[in-house]
């Protein structure tokens, strides 16, 4: 099956690189860890990248979400990827979940992101973006959701552990009769 998804990239520790100078870790703007991973995958994916921000998220702003949300509204893909910072890709994907619902769009967006930049440990951004276009390709139904460390789950239902360093599932609440 050949899905054409469009993938946002816009920056996040996923694509961060350590500076030897000043001994800091900033987001490359000039990045191939995408693409690099992509190549596994290039006879069966046709995708669109756009790279719109190259931003840690905890730098995003509310115009940086909107400039999201409007990508996601016009461009022709259904399915959406968007790779993004984990420190507050819960609130861009809030922000796209309300825009989906005013503006009646029926996409399938999946963020994720890594907890380690791809240029000191690749593993963990290639599996989550494996994971992420795997998940888009069975048709999920229109959402938002978060692909984070083996899980992929409605926006609301995955949750960042900053003292484990992971995405776990966030409890849910039992309902009383």
């Amino acid at each position: 099956m050949n899905i054409a998804p469009l993938i946002i990239d816009t920056g996040g520790t996923f694509n961060k690189r350590y500076q030897p100078v000043s001994g800091k870790l900033d987001i490359d703007p000039k990045t191939t860890a995408l693409e690099r991973i992509l190549q596994s995958a290039a006879p069966n994916l046709d995708a669109q990248i756009i790279a719109p921000l190259r931003k840690d998220s905890l730098d995003f702003t509310a115009e940086d979400r909107e400039l999201i949300c409007r990508l996601v509204q016009t461009m022709p893909q259904q399915a959406v990827l968007i790779i993004h910072g984990t420190d507050t890709m819960d609130q861009t994907a809030a922000t796209l979940a309300q825009f989906l619902k005013e503006h009646d769009l029926l996409r399938q967006i999946v963020l994720t992101g890594s907890m380690v930049p791809f240029s000191i440990d690749s593993i963990e951004p290639a599996l989550n973006v494996g994971l992420a276009l795997g998940f888009l390709q069975n048709n999920p139904a229109t959402g938002v959701y978060l692909a984070m460390n083996g899980l992929v789950a409605p926006y609301t239902d995955l949750a960042k552990d900053r003292n484990r360093g992971v995405f776990h599932r966030v409890a849910k609440k039992s309902k009383k009769t």
